[in-house]
């Protein structure tokens, strides 16, 4: 019987009938003190359970036989009254009654006496709530009093109790409630818990605060019962403190600090204070972790955020305390937690050649700190020239430098035949000096003449000394489109190369090649360090001479020098002839 909905009582009111026999209310009289109502059928249906409504009311879940009474039953159900229920003027049941129910809270018969609902809203159409459940073995478990950021948030985030079912058989726990000791009470239904109120043998589940405020104190005392649906206390906990991100867990009959694990067995193992990093790896590199400076690469790795406030960690490549790309950034804000992040670098483009090639470091660590937490190893080796555009390194050649000229190289190129790049060496010092010299074509960190050292050639120029080289060259595998080649050239007594990088073009077909369409390219001067001379390997091929395409300005002063000087000497030595004439 529903004698006091929660709200207005309007078109929420109803008394249950319960018969084994199947019977039709039809015509029967409901009455109380003050007025006698008429039954009329609303709905039909094959149950032992059958239901008195008021007009209005909604019993489109019911599974039962529904009646209405009319506006009201009787006079409207009142907080004590009696009921009567008669038919032909034969009375064939009556019970009395008095406010014994909160607010939402049918009445219910068993073994003789009317209780509570276990259950909000009664339980019309159905059995009564099980009055002989055993909740003996269930108990507090873990609780969860301050999450990072928002206690209340809804769930599954925010604070939550969890209750563990030590038994062997399944309970379901709808109307038992938690109250703390400010007498803030939260039930268990299915708007506190994920995945209904019913809890298995040997499993846990967690009732969650879902958005409720000052449930769970985060400092000073704080009391946790458990009650069941008619006021009997099943368990309680005490607490007068807490830590954020770290859950109170029960293990063994004692509370511990733990990770929090709702809806899990708690874990064993103890929470680890000290925060730790490893860099796992580093994508988009190529053979021997090599890139080039230009490229992005990113870079994946491992945090575990301990006990401490710092929420920010960084990304960056260095070398000798030159940083060559800007610092990435990531939040992390709970503590106790693992994170596995992918963060992408920018390197720097290095189109003024500012650094040189060779072993850089990526840099993990917190933003706050100076120090990296752990590094990871790679190689960048040449310019991605893609961000940088055609640029023009014109350097004076002087004692003690080794320069070189580009003097013939092709425009284009066709897939899977040979062409030759010509390169001019001149030692400007006053030491012979083995050079290594190789080319290739190359786009991004990929190489398209096969290893790029394969036309490796090492040759000997002697103090004073200019002399040619060729190098054959081959495209393989290459998709028609705009290249790079690039050719490095290192003197023996240094350990940086030099390299030339120009545009060349790839196609399918056959191209004519005409003199006319070879690209002259401005000479790089490039110096070269004079350092302790090494063992030397003399070539017995000498090198042929070749016509050069380009020569830098300084080089085109000096021969243009030379030519006025015979110019000058041939118009005087004319001069001089004329006049012994006359």
């Amino acid at each position: 019987m529903m004698y006091n909905p929660e709200g207005n009582d309007n078109n929420k009111e109803f008394i249950e009938i319960y018969s084994e026999e199947n019977i039709n209310l039809s015509n029967f009289i409901i009455t109380d003190s003050d007025s006698n109502d008429s039954l009329t059928l609303l709905q039909y249906y094959d149950s032992v359970y059958y239901l008195i409504t008021e007009e209005g009311f909604n019993f489109s879940d019911i599974e039962a036989s529904v009646y209405s009474a009319g506006a009201a039953i009787g006079n409207n159900l009142n907080t004590k009254d009696s009921i009567f229920l008669y038919y032909d003027s034969t009375l064939i049941d009556n019970v009395s009654y008095e406010d014994i129910c909160k607010d939402g809270y049918s009445l219910e018969y068993s073994n003789g006496t009317f209780y509570c609902s276990i259950y909000a809203g009664g339980t019309p159409g159905k059995a009564n709530s099980d009055r002989n459940k055993d909740y003996s073995n269930i108990i507090i478990n873990e609780f969860f009093p301050d999450p990072a950021g928002e206690d209340n948030a809804p769930m599954p985030d925010g604070e939550f109790i969890e209750i563990y079912n030590k038994g062997n058989n399944e309970t379901d726990l709808a109307g038992i409630y938690l109250k703390d000791s400010s007498n803030h009470q939260i039930y268990i239904t299915d708007t506190t818990t994920v995945g209904g109120t019913t809890i298995e043998p040997k499993s846990y589940l967690s009732v969650y605060t879902n958005e409720f405020s000052g449930f769970l104190n985060n400092e000073g005392f704080e009391e946790i019962y458990l009650y069941d649906p008619y006021g009997n206390l099943i368990d309680k906990v005490t607490y007068a403190d807490s830590r954020e991100s770290l859950s109170w867990s029960l293990m063994d009959d004692y509370w511990n600090y733990k990770l929090p694990s709702p809806n899990e067995e708690n874990p064993k193992e103890e929470v680890q204070g000290e925060s730790s990093f490893k860099i796992l790896g580093i994508e988009d590199l190529g053979e021997d972790n090599e890139t080039e400076f230009g490229e992005i690469i990113k870079g994946n790795f491992y945090v575990y955020k301990g006990n401490t406030s710092k929420s920010s960690i960084k990304l960056y490549i260095e070398n000798d305390d030159k940083r060559i790309t800007k610092i990435t950034k990531a939040d992390l804000p709970g503590k106790y937690t693992n994170y596995s992040l992918t963060l992408p670098i920018q390197i720097e483009p290095n189109c003024d050649q500012k650094y040189e090639d060779g072993d850089y470091y990526v840099n993990l660590g917190w933003t706050s700190l100076s120090k990296e937490e752990d590094s990871f190893k790679i190689k960048i080796d040449g310019i991605n020239m893609d961000n940088c555009g055609k640029i023009y390194v014109e350097r004076q050649p002087k004692k003690g430098t080794l320069t070189y000229n580009l003097v013939e190289a092709p425009a284009t190129v066709e897939i899977d035949k040979d062409f030759t790049m010509k390169v001019e060496l001149t030692n400007n010092d006053g030491e012979d000096h083995l050079v290594d010299v190789y080319s290739y074509v190359y786009r991004g960190s990929k190489s398209y003449s096969g290893e790029r050292e394969a036309n490796k050639k090492r040759i000997l120029v002697k103090a004073g000394q200019t002399k040619g080289l060729e190098l054959d060259n081959h495209v393989y595998n290459a998709e028609p489109g705009d290249y790079l080649s690039k050719i490095r050239i290192k003197r023996d007594d240094q350990k940086t190369e030099k390299e030339i990088t120009q545009p060349i073009k790839v196609l399918s077909g056959n191209i004519e090649q005409s003199k006319e369409e070879a690209v002259e390219v401005k000479q790089e001067s490039i110096e070269l360090s004079e350092e302790d001379t090494k063992d030397r390997l003399t070539l017995l091929e000498s090198a042929k001479t070749p016509k050069i395409i380009y020569e830098s300005p300084s080089m085109k002063s000096t021969k243009s020098a030379i030519w006025f000087l015979l110019a000058l000497l041939v118009i005087y030595s004319s001069i001089i002839t004329f006049k012994a004439l006359k």
